[in-house]
């Protein structure tokens, strides 16, 4: 199973005619995102990672950048607490599109060695 934009509205809670084209591009950076990534880590391709576990690595990171994409300035107010009608707190978006797609492929790839 391919991620989609579908996948990715569902998600994020979209529908709009803009947020469909938005979804678009960000799931195909996603994919090039993955792809690089798991082309780094193994170059000879002998890693097997289930397809599910690429899916959502892809989904992961296509969510990423759909908020960052989304948020004003980079910064959106998030309350952490259900319910919780305070002021938030402005959280900053601009991070590594990969930051959530490492921890989901790290079982797979060996370590890269100590510095």
């Amino acid at each position: 199973m391919a991620v989609t934009a579908d996948d990715l509205l569902e998600l994020a809670r979209a529908s709009s005619d803009a947020d469909r084209a938005l979804a678009e591009r960000c799931v195909t950076l996603a994919s090039s995102y993955v792809a690089k990534y798991r082309q780094d880590q193994d170059p000879d391709g002998t890693v097997a990672v289930p397809p599910p576990v690429v899916d959502n690595a892809q989904l992961s990171c296509a969510e990423d950048i759909f908020t960052r994409s989304k948020s004003q300035n980079g910064v959106i107010l998030e309350n952490y607490q259900p319910g919780d009608d305070g002021a938030g707190v402005v959280v900053r978006i601009g991070r590594d599109p990969l930051a959530s797609v490492r921890p989901l492929l790290a079982p797979w790839y060996a370590p890269l060695g100590f510095a």
